[in-house]
C-alpha cells in the first residue's frame, strides 16, 4: 500500500491495545498540494479503511493541525 502503512502491519497475538494515530492537515486535495504534502485525501481515507478491515475494533484518534506552514 504505502510504506508508512507497509511497517506498521504486523500479526498480533490477539492480545494487543489496537490504536492508531493519524494527523489531519486537511480534508481539501487542493490545500493538501499547496501544503506540498505527498498525499491526498483518497489516499488517507484508504489507510483508514485499510486499518478498519483488518482490526474492526481498531480505535483511531487524530490530531486537526490548524494553519497554514508558511515555506
Amino acid at each position: 500500500m504505502y510504506p508508512i502503512v507497509d511497517a506498521l502491519w504486523r500479526p498480533t497475538s490477539g492480545e494487543d491495545f489496537k490504536f492508531l494515530h493519524l494527523p489531519v492537515q486537511s480534508g481539501d486535495d487542493r490545500i493538501l498540494e499547496a501544503m506540498r504534502r505527498e498525499y491526498n485525501v483518497a489516499q488517507f481515507e484508504e489507510i483508514v479503511h485499510a486499518f478498519r478491515r483488518a482490526y474492526p475494533r481498531i480505535t483511531l484518534s487524530t490530531d486537526v493541525i490548524v494553519g497554514f506552514p508558511e515555506r
